[in-house]
Protein backbone atom coordinates (compact mmCIF):
# COMPACT_ATOMS: atom_id res chain seq x y z
CA UNK A 1 0.00 0.00 0.00
CA UNK A 2 3.12 1.98 0.14
CA UNK A 3 3.16 2.98 -3.33
CA UNK A 4 -0.82 4.50 -3.52
CA UNK A 5 -0.43 8.31 -3.93
CA UNK A 6 -3.93 10.16 -2.23
CA UNK A 7 -6.17 12.05 -4.89
CA UNK A 8 -7.91 14.97 -3.55
CA UNK A 9 -10.46 17.44 -5.02
CA UNK A 10 -12.04 14.53 -6.91
CA UNK A 11 -15.59 15.12 -8.94
CA UNK A 12 -18.81 15.09 -6.53
CA UNK A 13 -20.97 12.40 -6.73
CA UNK A 14 -20.19 8.49 -6.16
CA UNK A 15 -17.20 7.09 -6.71
CA UNK A 16 -17.34 4.64 -9.93
CA UNK A 17 -15.45 1.44 -9.24
CA UNK A 18 -14.96 -1.36 -11.31
CA UNK A 19 -13.24 -4.36 -9.87
CA UNK A 20 -12.43 -7.68 -11.96
CA UNK A 21 -11.34 -10.70 -9.72
CA UNK A 22 -12.49 -14.38 -10.20
CA UNK A 23 -12.69 -14.73 -6.46
CA UNK A 24 -16.32 -13.87 -6.54
CA UNK A 25 -16.56 -13.68 -3.26
CA UNK A 26 -13.56 -11.69 -2.20
CA UNK A 27 -14.68 -9.29 -5.05
CA UNK A 28 -18.09 -8.97 -3.34
CA UNK A 29 -17.21 -8.21 -0.18
CA UNK A 30 -14.96 -6.02 -1.15
CA UNK A 31 -17.43 -4.53 -3.22
CA UNK A 32 -19.46 -4.49 0.07
CA UNK A 33 -16.69 -2.03 1.88
CA UNK A 34 -16.81 -0.22 -0.86
CA UNK A 35 -20.62 0.41 -0.99
CA UNK A 36 -21.02 1.09 2.63
CA UNK A 37 -19.00 4.35 2.03
CA UNK A 38 -20.93 5.79 -0.74
CA UNK A 39 -19.06 4.07 -3.78
CA UNK A 40 -21.10 2.62 -6.53
CA UNK A 41 -18.81 -0.36 -7.48
CA UNK A 42 -19.18 -2.88 -10.15
CA UNK A 43 -18.10 -6.43 -10.41
CA UNK A 44 -16.83 -8.99 -12.91
CA UNK A 45 -15.56 -12.11 -12.65
CA UNK A 46 -12.82 -12.82 -15.64
CA UNK A 47 -11.51 -10.38 -18.26
CA UNK A 48 -13.45 -11.15 -21.30
CA UNK A 49 -16.94 -10.11 -19.21
CA UNK A 50 -14.42 -6.97 -18.22
CA UNK A 51 -13.75 -5.92 -21.83
CA UNK A 52 -17.31 -5.60 -22.71
CA UNK A 53 -18.13 -3.50 -19.39
CA UNK A 54 -15.29 -1.44 -20.30
CA UNK A 55 -16.08 -0.75 -23.87
CA UNK A 56 -19.63 0.49 -22.44
CA UNK A 57 -18.77 2.18 -18.97
CA UNK A 58 -16.53 4.73 -17.90
CA UNK A 59 -15.56 4.35 -13.61
CA UNK A 60 -13.50 6.75 -11.65
CA UNK A 61 -11.28 4.16 -10.24
CA UNK A 62 -10.18 0.08 -11.44
CA UNK A 63 -8.99 -2.55 -9.07
CA UNK A 64 -7.85 -5.33 -11.55
CA UNK A 65 -6.90 -9.31 -10.42
CA UNK A 66 -3.59 -9.87 -12.39
CA UNK A 67 -4.29 -13.65 -12.60
CA UNK A 68 -7.70 -13.94 -14.51
CA UNK A 69 -9.59 -16.49 -16.38
CA UNK A 70 -9.06 -15.84 -20.39
CA UNK A 71 -7.96 -12.18 -20.90
CA UNK A 72 -5.25 -11.60 -18.43
CA UNK A 73 -5.56 -8.40 -15.86
CA UNK A 74 -2.07 -6.84 -17.29
CA UNK A 75 -4.30 -6.78 -20.31
CA UNK A 76 -7.37 -5.39 -18.86
CA UNK A 77 -5.12 -2.32 -17.22
CA UNK A 78 -3.85 -1.69 -20.40
CA UNK A 79 -6.64 -1.49 -22.53
CA UNK A 80 -8.29 1.02 -19.19
CA UNK A 81 -5.45 2.79 -19.48
CA UNK A 82 -5.43 3.42 -23.63
CA UNK A 83 -8.93 3.47 -23.95
CA UNK A 84 -10.02 6.05 -20.65
CA UNK A 85 -11.58 3.87 -19.29
CA UNK A 86 -11.00 4.14 -15.82
CA UNK A 87 -9.17 7.30 -14.28
CA UNK A 88 -6.92 5.61 -11.38
CA UNK A 89 -5.90 1.90 -12.01
CA UNK A 90 -4.73 -0.35 -9.50
CA UNK A 91 -3.57 -3.75 -9.66
CA UNK A 92 -4.72 -6.64 -7.12
CA UNK A 93 -2.28 -9.95 -6.66
CA UNK A 94 -1.60 -12.66 -4.21
CA UNK A 95 2.22 -13.27 -5.88
CA UNK A 96 5.52 -10.27 -4.94
CA UNK A 97 6.76 -10.32 -8.17
CA UNK A 98 9.31 -6.98 -8.30
CA UNK A 99 9.39 -6.83 -12.22
CA UNK A 100 5.63 -7.28 -12.82
CA UNK A 101 5.25 -4.58 -10.45
CA UNK A 102 7.57 -2.01 -11.64
CA UNK A 103 5.86 -2.61 -15.62
CA UNK A 104 2.91 -1.88 -14.09
CA UNK A 105 3.51 1.18 -12.38
CA UNK A 106 5.89 2.49 -15.46
CA UNK A 107 2.72 1.55 -17.78
CA UNK A 108 0.80 4.20 -15.24
CA UNK A 109 -0.94 1.94 -12.72
CA UNK A 110 -1.44 3.95 -9.43
CA UNK A 111 -0.77 0.85 -7.28
CA UNK A 112 -0.17 -3.08 -6.70
CA UNK A 113 -2.14 -3.96 -4.00
CA UNK A 114 -0.33 -7.14 -2.44
CA UNK A 115 -3.72 -9.46 -1.10
CA UNK A 116 -4.47 -9.59 1.57
CA UNK A 117 -4.28 -5.66 2.16
CA UNK A 118 -5.96 -3.52 4.40
CA UNK A 119 -9.26 -2.28 3.54
CA UNK A 120 -8.63 0.68 5.66
CA UNK A 121 -5.61 1.88 3.59
CA UNK A 122 -7.24 1.86 0.30
CA UNK A 123 -10.55 3.54 1.44
CA UNK A 124 -7.87 6.41 2.73
CA UNK A 125 -6.49 6.46 -0.46
CA UNK A 126 -9.80 6.75 -2.95
CA UNK A 127 -11.00 9.26 -0.19
CA UNK A 128 -13.57 7.57 1.18
CA UNK A 129 -12.92 8.34 4.61
CA UNK A 130 -15.29 9.64 7.49
CA UNK A 131 -17.76 7.52 9.44
CA UNK A 132 -17.82 4.01 8.70
CA UNK A 133 -21.16 3.00 6.88
CA UNK A 134 -20.82 -0.47 8.02
CA UNK A 135 -22.49 -3.63 6.20
CA UNK A 136 -25.20 -4.47 8.75
CA UNK A 137 -24.83 -8.43 9.37
CA UNK A 138 -25.49 -8.76 13.88
CA UNK A 139 -24.46 -11.64 15.16
CA UNK A 140 -22.85 -13.94 12.91
CA UNK A 141 -21.10 -17.51 12.59
CA UNK A 142 -17.76 -17.71 10.83
CA UNK A 143 -16.05 -20.81 9.85
CA UNK A 144 -12.14 -20.52 10.54
CA UNK A 145 -9.31 -22.80 8.65
CA UNK A 146 -5.84 -21.87 9.58
CA UNK A 147 -3.25 -23.48 11.24
CA UNK A 148 -2.59 -23.25 14.42
CA UNK A 149 0.52 -20.42 14.45
CA UNK A 150 -1.69 -18.13 11.72
CA UNK A 151 -2.66 -14.78 13.85
CA UNK A 152 -6.45 -13.49 12.97
CA UNK A 153 -8.04 -10.41 14.22
CA UNK A 154 -11.22 -10.62 15.96
CA UNK A 155 -14.67 -9.49 13.69
CA UNK A 156 -17.11 -7.83 15.77
CA UNK A 157 -20.11 -9.55 16.55
CA UNK A 158 -19.21 -12.37 14.54
CA UNK A 159 -18.26 -16.07 16.34
CA UNK A 160 -14.79 -17.71 14.94
CA UNK A 161 -15.35 -21.22 15.05
CA UNK A 162 -11.41 -21.72 13.84
CA UNK A 163 -10.37 -25.38 12.32
CA UNK A 164 -7.07 -26.87 11.64
CA UNK A 165 -8.37 -30.30 10.32
CA UNK A 166 -9.67 -30.72 6.79
CA UNK A 167 -12.34 -32.96 8.04
CA UNK A 168 -13.39 -31.42 10.65
CA UNK A 169 -14.16 -28.06 8.64
CA UNK A 170 -16.22 -30.12 5.90
CA UNK A 171 -18.39 -31.82 8.48
CA UNK A 172 -19.20 -28.56 10.49
CA UNK A 173 -19.98 -26.73 7.58
CA UNK A 174 -22.23 -30.18 5.92
CA UNK A 175 -24.17 -30.10 10.25
CA UNK A 176 -24.05 -25.96 10.35
CA UNK A 177 -25.42 -23.14 8.53
CA UNK A 178 -22.63 -20.94 8.85
CA UNK A 179 -23.00 -17.11 7.72
CA UNK A 180 -19.21 -17.26 5.93
CA UNK A 181 -16.06 -18.85 5.41
CA UNK A 182 -12.25 -18.12 5.80
CA UNK A 183 -9.94 -20.74 4.29
CA UNK A 184 -5.97 -18.94 4.66
CA UNK A 185 -4.00 -22.37 4.81
CA UNK A 186 -6.22 -24.40 2.51
CA UNK A 187 -6.02 -25.07 -0.99
CA UNK A 188 -8.79 -24.69 -4.19
CA UNK A 189 -9.93 -28.09 -3.89
CA UNK A 190 -11.27 -27.73 -0.04
CA UNK A 191 -12.91 -24.55 -1.04
CA UNK A 192 -14.54 -26.31 -3.73
CA UNK A 193 -15.71 -28.94 -1.31
CA UNK A 194 -17.39 -26.34 1.02
CA UNK A 195 -18.95 -25.46 -1.99
CA UNK A 196 -20.46 -28.09 -2.52
CA UNK A 197 -21.55 -29.09 0.58
CA UNK A 198 -23.22 -25.17 1.03
CA UNK A 199 -23.68 -23.77 -2.24
CA UNK A 200 -25.12 -20.61 -0.37
CA UNK A 201 -21.57 -19.88 1.39
CA UNK A 202 -19.35 -17.04 1.29
CA UNK A 203 -15.57 -17.70 1.44
CA UNK A 204 -12.90 -15.66 1.60
CA UNK A 205 -8.99 -16.06 1.86
CA UNK A 206 -8.51 -13.92 4.32
CA UNK A 207 -10.20 -12.87 7.60
CA UNK A 208 -10.22 -9.06 7.25
CA UNK A 209 -13.06 -7.80 9.07
CA UNK A 210 -14.51 -5.17 6.63
CA UNK A 211 -14.55 -8.06 4.15
CA UNK A 212 -16.12 -10.73 6.59
CA UNK A 213 -19.02 -8.95 6.91
CA UNK A 214 -19.42 -8.47 3.28
CA UNK A 215 -19.19 -11.98 3.27
CA UNK A 216 -21.80 -12.61 5.84
CA UNK A 217 -24.20 -10.21 4.03
CA UNK A 218 -23.45 -12.27 0.51
CA UNK A 219 -24.27 -15.25 2.25
CA UNK A 220 -27.45 -14.55 3.87
CA UNK A 221 -28.74 -13.21 0.62
CA UNK A 222 -28.11 -16.16 -1.14
CA UNK A 223 -29.78 -18.07 1.46
CA UNK A 224 -32.85 -15.72 1.43
CA UNK A 225 -32.71 -15.84 -2.48
CA UNK A 226 -32.46 -19.92 -2.33
CA UNK A 227 -35.26 -19.92 0.24
CA UNK A 228 -37.14 -17.89 -2.27
CA UNK A 229 -36.25 -20.09 -5.37
CA UNK A 230 -37.85 -23.47 -3.23
CA UNK A 231 -41.28 -21.47 -3.23
CA UNK A 232 -40.87 -20.56 -7.20
CA UNK A 233 -40.12 -23.47 -7.75
CA UNK A 234 -42.81 -25.41 -5.97
CA UNK A 235 -45.30 -22.95 -7.33
CA UNK A 236 -44.00 -23.55 -10.67
CA UNK A 237 -44.68 -27.14 -10.71
CA UNK A 238 -48.05 -27.04 -8.89
CA UNK A 239 -49.24 -24.26 -11.21
CA UNK A 240 -52.75 -24.88 -12.95
CA UNK A 241 -51.46 -22.72 -15.45
CA UNK A 242 -49.51 -23.41 -17.98
CA UNK A 243 -45.91 -21.46 -18.14
CA UNK A 244 -42.34 -21.27 -19.42
CA UNK A 245 -38.98 -19.52 -18.80
CA UNK A 246 -37.44 -17.87 -21.73
CA UNK A 247 -33.64 -16.49 -20.75
CA UNK A 248 -30.24 -16.51 -22.56
CA UNK A 249 -28.73 -14.42 -25.18
CA UNK A 250 -30.10 -15.06 -28.03
CA UNK A 251 -33.13 -16.06 -25.67
CA UNK A 252 -34.29 -19.67 -25.81
CA UNK A 253 -36.94 -21.56 -23.62
CA UNK A 254 -35.26 -23.16 -20.88
CA UNK A 255 -38.21 -24.58 -18.92
CA UNK A 256 -42.01 -25.22 -18.83
CA UNK A 257 -44.66 -27.15 -16.88
CA UNK A 258 -46.90 -30.18 -17.55
CA UNK A 259 -49.84 -27.20 -18.04
CA UNK A 260 -48.25 -26.00 -20.90
CA UNK A 261 -47.47 -29.52 -22.31
CA UNK A 262 -51.15 -30.27 -22.07
CA UNK A 263 -52.12 -27.28 -23.61
CA UNK A 264 -50.84 -27.15 -26.52
CA UNK A 265 -49.12 -30.70 -27.21
CA UNK A 266 -45.63 -29.65 -27.49
CA UNK A 267 -42.61 -32.44 -26.90
CA UNK A 268 -39.94 -31.67 -24.45
CA UNK A 269 -37.37 -32.24 -27.43
CA UNK A 270 -39.16 -29.91 -29.39
CA UNK A 271 -39.44 -27.44 -26.61
CA UNK A 272 -36.16 -27.52 -24.76
CA UNK A 273 -33.29 -24.57 -26.14
CA UNK A 274 -35.80 -23.65 -28.87
CA UNK A 275 -36.57 -19.93 -29.53
CA UNK A 276 -40.02 -18.65 -28.32
CA UNK A 277 -40.99 -18.03 -32.13
CA UNK A 278 -41.77 -21.95 -32.23
CA UNK A 279 -45.01 -21.13 -30.52
CA UNK A 280 -46.20 -18.04 -32.70
CA UNK A 281 -48.82 -18.81 -35.63
CA UNK A 282 -46.56 -19.31 -39.13
CA UNK A 283 -49.06 -17.77 -40.74
CA UNK A 284 -49.02 -14.75 -38.98
CA UNK A 285 -46.20 -11.93 -40.67
CA UNK A 286 -45.77 -10.45 -36.82
CA UNK A 287 -45.29 -12.68 -33.95
CA UNK A 288 -46.90 -11.46 -31.04
CA UNK A 289 -45.80 -13.84 -28.52
CA UNK A 290 -41.84 -13.29 -29.21
CA UNK A 291 -42.71 -9.54 -29.40
CA UNK A 292 -44.34 -9.89 -25.81
CA UNK A 293 -41.07 -11.43 -24.59
CA UNK A 294 -38.78 -8.98 -26.26
CA UNK A 295 -40.69 -6.11 -24.59
CA UNK A 296 -40.34 -7.57 -21.46
CA UNK A 297 -36.57 -8.62 -21.67
CA UNK A 298 -36.07 -5.08 -23.24
CA UNK A 299 -37.14 -3.61 -19.50
CA UNK A 300 -40.71 -3.79 -19.19
CA UNK A 301 -41.01 -5.59 -16.31
CA UNK A 302 -44.58 -7.18 -17.02
CA UNK A 303 -46.52 -7.08 -20.49
CA UNK A 304 -49.61 -8.63 -21.45
CA UNK A 305 -51.92 -9.54 -24.20
CA UNK A 306 -53.80 -12.12 -25.90
CA UNK A 307 -52.11 -13.83 -28.65
CA UNK A 308 -52.55 -16.66 -31.10
CA UNK A 309 -50.32 -19.45 -30.48
CA UNK A 310 -49.36 -22.61 -32.32
CA UNK A 311 -50.08 -26.67 -30.48
CA UNK A 312 -48.22 -29.36 -32.06
CA UNK A 313 -49.84 -29.99 -35.07
CA UNK A 314 -49.93 -27.07 -36.78
CA UNK A 315 -53.20 -25.77 -35.16
CA UNK A 316 -53.85 -22.49 -33.66
CA UNK A 317 -54.76 -21.11 -30.16
CA UNK A 318 -56.34 -17.76 -28.81
CA UNK A 319 -54.39 -17.54 -24.93
CA UNK A 320 -53.64 -14.90 -22.48
CA UNK A 321 -50.44 -14.31 -22.35
CA UNK A 322 -48.37 -12.56 -19.40
CA UNK A 323 -44.98 -12.10 -19.30
CA UNK A 324 -42.92 -10.56 -16.07
CA UNK A 325 -38.83 -9.90 -16.30
CA UNK A 326 -37.43 -12.17 -13.48
CA UNK A 327 -33.95 -10.46 -12.38
CA UNK A 328 -31.72 -13.36 -10.82
CA UNK A 329 -28.00 -13.95 -12.09
CA UNK A 330 -28.74 -13.73 -15.82
CA UNK A 331 -31.90 -11.96 -16.88
CA UNK A 332 -34.90 -14.10 -17.67
CA UNK A 333 -38.79 -13.72 -18.73
CA UNK A 334 -41.83 -15.99 -17.32
CA UNK A 335 -44.47 -16.45 -19.54
CA UNK A 336 -47.79 -17.34 -18.32
CA UNK A 337 -50.60 -18.91 -21.18
CA UNK A 338 -54.12 -18.90 -19.72
CA UNK A 339 -56.32 -20.84 -22.75
CA UNK A 340 -60.17 -19.20 -22.67
CA UNK A 341 -62.73 -21.89 -21.98
CA UNK A 342 -66.01 -21.87 -22.34
CA UNK A 343 -68.85 -22.02 -19.48
CA UNK A 344 -69.08 -19.87 -16.30
CA UNK A 345 -66.19 -18.02 -15.04
CA UNK A 346 -66.60 -18.96 -11.67
CA UNK A 347 -63.26 -21.15 -11.84
CA UNK A 348 -61.53 -18.48 -13.19
CA UNK A 349 -62.56 -16.04 -10.40
CA UNK A 350 -61.65 -17.82 -8.10
CA UNK A 351 -58.13 -18.76 -9.42
CA UNK A 352 -57.87 -14.78 -9.72
CA UNK A 353 -58.97 -14.40 -6.11
CA UNK A 354 -56.39 -16.49 -4.95
CA UNK A 355 -53.61 -14.95 -7.26
CA UNK A 356 -54.30 -11.76 -5.50
CA UNK A 357 -54.08 -13.09 -2.50
CA UNK A 358 -50.51 -14.51 -2.96
CA UNK A 359 -49.31 -11.28 -4.40
CA UNK A 360 -49.99 -9.69 -1.27
CA UNK A 361 -49.49 -11.90 1.05
CA UNK A 362 -45.49 -12.31 -0.72
CA UNK A 363 -44.98 -8.49 -1.16
CA UNK A 364 -46.60 -7.97 2.46
CA UNK A 365 -44.30 -10.80 3.80
CA UNK A 366 -41.11 -9.56 1.94
CA UNK A 367 -41.94 -5.86 3.93
CA UNK A 368 -42.32 -7.83 7.24
CA UNK A 369 -39.10 -9.24 6.49
CA UNK A 370 -37.11 -5.96 6.14
CA UNK A 371 -39.09 -4.47 9.01
CA UNK A 372 -37.95 -6.78 11.65
CA UNK A 373 -34.32 -6.81 10.12
CA UNK A 374 -34.39 -2.79 10.62
CA UNK A 375 -35.92 -3.67 14.01
CA UNK A 376 -33.15 -6.27 15.06
CA UNK A 377 -30.37 -3.95 14.64
CA UNK A 378 -31.87 -1.15 16.26
CA UNK A 379 -32.33 -3.77 19.04
CA UNK A 380 -29.02 -4.72 19.20
CA UNK A 381 -28.10 -1.25 20.18
CA UNK A 382 -30.66 -0.67 23.17
CA UNK A 383 -30.97 -2.10 26.78
CA UNK A 384 -33.19 -5.26 26.21
CA UNK A 385 -34.18 -4.78 30.10
CA UNK A 386 -34.79 -0.94 29.72
CA UNK A 387 -38.69 -0.28 28.73
CA UNK A 388 -37.42 0.68 25.45
CA UNK A 389 -36.11 -2.90 24.83
CA UNK A 390 -39.12 -4.36 25.76
CA UNK A 391 -41.29 -2.70 23.66
CA UNK A 392 -38.84 -3.21 21.05
CA UNK A 393 -39.25 -7.06 21.64
CA UNK A 394 -43.01 -7.15 21.33
CA UNK A 395 -42.89 -5.40 17.98
CA UNK A 396 -40.78 -8.08 16.75
CA UNK A 397 -42.67 -10.49 18.43
CA UNK A 398 -45.68 -9.23 16.88
CA UNK A 399 -44.20 -8.83 13.22
CA UNK A 400 -43.22 -12.65 13.34
CA UNK A 401 -46.78 -13.48 14.13
CA UNK A 402 -47.65 -11.16 10.88
CA UNK A 403 -45.39 -12.62 8.85
CA UNK A 404 -46.81 -16.51 10.01
CA UNK A 405 -50.75 -15.18 8.90
CA UNK A 406 -48.77 -14.10 5.82
CA UNK A 407 -46.99 -18.02 4.81
CA UNK A 408 -50.78 -19.49 5.79
CA UNK A 409 -52.75 -16.93 3.17
CA UNK A 410 -49.89 -18.08 0.55
CA UNK A 411 -50.40 -21.55 1.32
CA UNK A 412 -54.73 -20.70 1.03
CA UNK A 413 -54.43 -19.08 -1.78
CA UNK A 414 -51.47 -21.71 -3.86
CA UNK A 415 -53.71 -23.58 -6.59
CA UNK A 416 -53.69 -27.42 -5.01
CA UNK A 417 -53.39 -30.00 -7.39
CA UNK A 418 -52.70 -33.11 -5.43
CA UNK A 419 -49.48 -35.65 -6.67
CA UNK A 420 -50.73 -38.83 -6.50
CA UNK A 421 -48.65 -42.14 -5.40
CA UNK A 422 -48.89 -45.06 -3.73
CA UNK A 423 -47.26 -45.05 -0.37
CA UNK A 424 -47.61 -47.17 2.79
CA UNK A 425 -50.05 -45.46 4.67
CA UNK A 426 -48.27 -45.86 7.93
CA UNK A 427 -44.98 -44.22 6.40
CA UNK A 428 -47.18 -41.15 6.17
CA UNK A 429 -48.82 -40.91 9.75
CA UNK A 430 -45.39 -42.16 11.17
CA UNK A 431 -43.59 -39.22 9.47
CA UNK A 432 -46.57 -36.53 9.89
CA UNK A 433 -46.92 -37.94 13.94
CA UNK A 434 -42.45 -37.24 14.27
CA UNK A 435 -43.23 -33.71 13.13
CA UNK A 436 -45.81 -32.87 15.63
CA UNK A 437 -43.83 -34.26 18.46
CA UNK A 438 -41.11 -32.04 17.20
CA UNK A 439 -42.87 -29.00 17.10
CA UNK A 440 -43.98 -29.76 20.72
CA UNK A 441 -42.28 -28.01 23.62
CA UNK A 442 -39.31 -29.73 25.59
CA UNK A 443 -41.79 -30.00 28.89
CA UNK A 444 -44.66 -31.25 26.92
CA UNK A 445 -46.19 -34.46 28.63
CA UNK A 446 -48.69 -34.82 25.52
CA UNK A 447 -48.29 -38.85 24.43
CA UNK A 448 -48.31 -39.09 20.30
CA UNK A 449 -48.78 -42.08 18.75
CA UNK A 450 -50.09 -43.91 15.54
CA UNK A 451 -52.83 -47.03 14.66
CA UNK A 452 -52.88 -48.19 11.37
CA UNK A 453 -54.30 -51.70 11.82
CA UNK A 454 -53.04 -53.22 8.35
CA UNK A 455 -49.16 -52.34 8.26
CA UNK A 456 -49.57 -53.54 4.54
CA UNK A 457 -52.39 -50.89 4.13
CA UNK A 458 -51.50 -48.30 0.87
CA UNK A 459 -53.34 -45.84 -0.49
CA UNK A 460 -52.66 -43.15 -3.42
CA UNK A 461 -52.64 -39.77 -2.22
CA UNK A 462 -50.42 -37.02 -2.36
CA UNK A 463 -47.96 -37.96 0.77
CA UNK A 464 -46.57 -34.27 1.00
CA UNK A 465 -50.08 -32.37 1.45
CA UNK A 466 -51.86 -34.86 3.38
CA UNK A 467 -48.39 -35.28 5.76
CA UNK A 468 -48.82 -31.07 6.21
CA UNK A 469 -52.66 -32.12 6.83
CA UNK A 470 -52.21 -34.51 9.50
CA UNK A 471 -48.99 -32.58 10.90
CA UNK A 472 -51.52 -28.93 10.98
CA UNK A 473 -54.59 -31.22 12.48
CA UNK A 474 -51.73 -32.71 15.52
CA UNK A 475 -50.02 -29.53 16.44
CA UNK A 476 -53.54 -28.36 17.26
CA UNK A 477 -54.46 -31.05 19.62
CA UNK A 478 -51.20 -30.46 21.48
CA UNK A 479 -52.16 -26.83 21.53
CA UNK A 480 -55.27 -27.35 22.95
CA UNK A 481 -54.32 -30.40 25.72
CA UNK A 482 -51.47 -27.99 27.31
CA UNK A 483 -49.43 -30.13 29.27
CA UNK A 484 -50.59 -33.54 28.99
CA UNK A 485 -52.86 -35.59 27.10
CA UNK A 486 -52.74 -37.48 24.37
CA UNK A 487 -52.86 -37.33 20.24
CA UNK A 488 -53.55 -40.36 18.06
CA UNK A 489 -53.32 -40.90 14.37
CA UNK A 490 -55.22 -43.57 12.63
CA UNK A 491 -55.44 -44.90 9.13
CA UNK A 492 -57.61 -48.04 8.40
CA UNK A 493 -59.64 -48.75 4.90
CA UNK A 494 -63.68 -48.42 5.32
CA UNK A 495 -65.15 -50.27 2.48
CA UNK A 496 -64.00 -48.79 -1.02
CA UNK A 497 -62.48 -45.73 1.24
CA UNK A 498 -59.37 -44.34 3.28
CA UNK A 499 -59.94 -43.28 6.41
CA UNK A 500 -57.38 -41.09 8.16
CA UNK A 501 -58.46 -40.06 12.06
CA UNK A 502 -56.50 -37.32 14.44
CA UNK A 503 -58.22 -37.97 17.90
CA UNK A 504 -57.33 -36.55 21.41
CA UNK A 505 -58.58 -35.94 24.96
CA UNK A 506 -58.57 -32.65 25.35
CA UNK A 507 -61.80 -30.41 26.20
CA UNK A 508 -62.48 -30.60 22.73
CA UNK A 509 -64.86 -28.48 20.66
CA UNK A 510 -67.41 -25.83 21.82
CA UNK A 511 -70.63 -26.81 20.41
CA UNK A 512 -71.59 -23.36 18.93
CA UNK A 513 -68.83 -22.98 16.90
CA UNK A 514 -68.20 -26.65 15.71
CA UNK A 515 -69.70 -25.78 12.63
CA UNK A 516 -67.29 -22.80 12.05
CA UNK A 517 -64.11 -24.07 12.67
CA UNK A 518 -63.38 -24.35 8.55
CA UNK A 519 -64.36 -21.48 7.67
CA UNK A 520 -61.20 -19.23 5.96
CA UNK A 521 -60.26 -16.68 9.01
CA UNK A 522 -62.43 -18.31 11.54
CA UNK A 523 -60.79 -18.53 14.95
CA UNK A 524 -60.84 -18.30 18.66
CA UNK A 525 -57.45 -18.31 19.26
CA UNK A 526 -55.85 -15.00 19.87
CA UNK A 527 -52.77 -16.09 17.40
CA UNK A 528 -54.65 -17.76 15.35
CA UNK A 529 -55.11 -17.24 11.34
CA UNK A 530 -57.88 -18.90 10.75
CA UNK A 531 -56.75 -20.58 7.71
CA UNK A 532 -54.92 -23.63 9.18
CA UNK A 533 -58.27 -25.69 8.97
CA UNK A 534 -59.38 -24.24 6.35
CA UNK A 535 -56.53 -25.24 4.45
CA UNK A 536 -57.44 -28.67 5.78
CA UNK A 537 -60.44 -28.99 4.16
CA UNK A 538 -58.59 -27.44 1.20
CA UNK A 539 -56.18 -30.13 0.68
CA UNK A 540 -59.15 -32.95 1.10
CA UNK A 541 -61.12 -31.72 -1.39
CA UNK A 542 -58.59 -31.59 -4.24
CA UNK A 543 -58.35 -35.36 -3.33
CA UNK A 544 -61.97 -35.58 -3.56
CA UNK A 545 -62.52 -36.47 -0.13
CA UNK A 546 -64.42 -34.95 2.66
CA UNK A 547 -63.44 -33.19 6.30
CA UNK A 548 -65.08 -34.05 9.28
CA UNK A 549 -65.35 -32.57 13.09
CA UNK A 550 -67.44 -35.45 14.61
CA UNK A 551 -70.15 -34.42 17.39
CA UNK A 552 -68.33 -36.44 20.21
CA UNK A 553 -66.77 -35.80 23.47
CA UNK A 554 -64.52 -35.84 25.47
CA UNK A 555 -61.88 -34.20 22.81
CA UNK A 556 -62.04 -33.45 19.05
CA UNK A 557 -62.12 -36.17 16.76
CA UNK A 558 -61.48 -35.04 12.96
CA UNK A 559 -62.17 -37.89 10.33
CA UNK A 560 -60.80 -37.60 6.88
CA UNK A 561 -62.24 -39.62 3.99
CA UNK A 562 -60.23 -40.18 1.06
CA UNK A 563 -62.08 -41.75 -2.25
CA UNK A 564 -60.44 -44.40 -3.81
CA UNK A 565 -58.18 -44.24 -6.97
CA UNK A 566 -56.50 -45.35 -9.73
CA UNK A 567 -53.49 -47.74 -8.87
CA UNK A 568 -54.51 -47.97 -5.15
CA UNK A 569 -53.94 -51.57 -3.65
CA UNK A 570 -53.36 -53.09 -0.21
CA UNK A 571 -50.79 -55.12 0.52
CA UNK A 572 -48.64 -57.54 -1.27
CA UNK A 573 -47.16 -54.62 -3.17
Amino acid sequence: MSELDPRAGRKQGPLRVLIVDDNVDLALALASALESRGAQPTVVGDGDAALRVIARHRFDVALVDLLLPGVSGTDILLELRDGGAAERLFAMTGYDRAHDRSRLLAAGVEGVLRKPFEISELLRRLDLVGDVLAPRIGRCRVALFASPEHVVPTVPGCRLDRFSDADDLREAIADHAYDASVIIDGGADLVEDLKALDRDLAVLPECIPSLVAGAVERTRERRAASRDLMVLQELFDRSETAMLVVAGDPPEIVRWNRELVALLGHRSEELRGSPVSILDDPDRTSHPLSSLVHDALAGEVEVSARVPVRARGGSVRLVDARAIRVEEEDVAVAVSLTGHRPGPGHEQALRLVGATAAGVAHEMRNTLAGISNSLSIVRGRVDPETTEGQVLLRVEERIARAAEVMSDLLAYARPTTPRLKTVPLRMVLEAAAEQVRAGMASESGVDVSVEVPDPTLRARLDPVAIQLTLINLGLNAVQALGESGSVRLSGRREGDRIVLRVDDDGPGVPPEIRERVFEPFFTTRARGSGLGLANVRKVVEAHGGTVELLDRAPGAHFVLRLPPRPGETTGGE
